[in-house]
């Protein structure tokens, strides 16, 4: 039996396809665990998983948590009448760092919980690919 740990990107995309694939590993036997948010905090262990908690932003009050990705997207919108070009200094700039911060806050508490988890495997949702690293 190897544990993997699922990381998932904090959106319900990469998220329910990741529960999936864990699905499948805990078919074949496997132990999986979800790294996620505390905004994500319930979504795996629904699916009966185990969840470690990991900020990947400033923290903030759970509305607010729940709103950051929708509300980032609204205030985007008169952007997608762009071209992907046109796009470059404003939406593509803002995605990316707003994901260098992501990976900026996880780094604070990651390590911890890695040696918590122990995992065998590490896969990372950051859709539309998944990237396991070992």
């Amino acid at each position: 039996m190897k544990t993997i740990a699922f990381f998932p990107e904090g959106a319900f995309g990469p998220a329910l396809n990741s529960v999936g694939i864990a699905q499948a590993c805990r078919e074949q036997g496997h132990r999986a665990v979800f790294i996620c948010d505390s905004g994500f905090r319930g979504v795996f262990s629904e699916y009966g998983f185990e969840e470690f908690e990991v900020n990947l932003s400033e923290p903030m009050p759970p509305e607010q948590a729940a709103n950051y990705w929708s509300d980032f997207i609204q205030q985007h919108i008169p952007n997608f009448h762009k071209s992907a070009y046109d796009q470059i200094d404003n939406y593509v700039k803002d995605c990316w760092e707003a994901i260098v911060d992501t990976a900026k806050w996880a780094q604070k508490g990651l390590p911890d919980v890695l040696n918590e988890i122990k995992p065998d495997l590490i896969c990372v949702d950051l859709s539309p690919k998944i990237r396991a690293m070992t």
